[in-house]
């Protein structure tokens, strides 16, 4: 996606996943959460497993967690 700004790196192993986010702490794009050193942002996610045959609300969601921008 063009305004897309993250990119994802997944890995599976021992029987779970694992992946990283990674993007710009200022995206410089209206509308982009500025991550800022010092500051907190609630974050959640939701994973769909295609092969358990989830889809649009069928998924595993996360409860809010703090994303901690360490200064």
């Amino acid at each position: 996606m063009e305004d897309q700004h993250v990119a994802a790196t997944g890995v599976y192993g021992t029987g779970s996943y694992r992946v990283i986010f990674r993007r710009p702490l200022d995206v410089g794009v209206e509308g982009n959460v500025a991550l800022r050193p010092g500051t907190t942002h609630p974050v959640a996610f939701a994973i769909w497993d295609g092969s358990a045959q989830d889809r649009d609300g069928k998924k595993s969601i996360t409860i809010w967690q703090d994303l901690v921008i360490e200064k």
